[in-house]
């Protein structure tokens, strides 16, 4: 099939002459390849500094678990 990106929404995108399309289960995204990867970073990032955070804290709770 083909899909056909009115001006108004590749410009909002940031879209010239390529695309990405992104899977998000049932749907999908289509994104400006070089934002996405930019997204994609940053998401990374994200996760992460948020799972070393949530290990710390578990290695807390075991440390005092252990004091008891």
């Amino acid at each position: 099939g083909r899909v056909v990106l009115t001006d108004s929404l590749k410009a909002h995108a940031g879209i010239k002459d390529a695309v990405t399309f992104v899977g998000l289960g049932h749907k999908f995204q289509i994104w400006e390849p070089e934002r996405f990867r930019a997204q994609l970073v940053e998401a990374t990032a994200k996760v992460r500094a948020l799972k070393k955070q949530l290990g710390a804290q578990q290695a807390a709770r075991d440390a005092l678990g252990a004091r008891e």
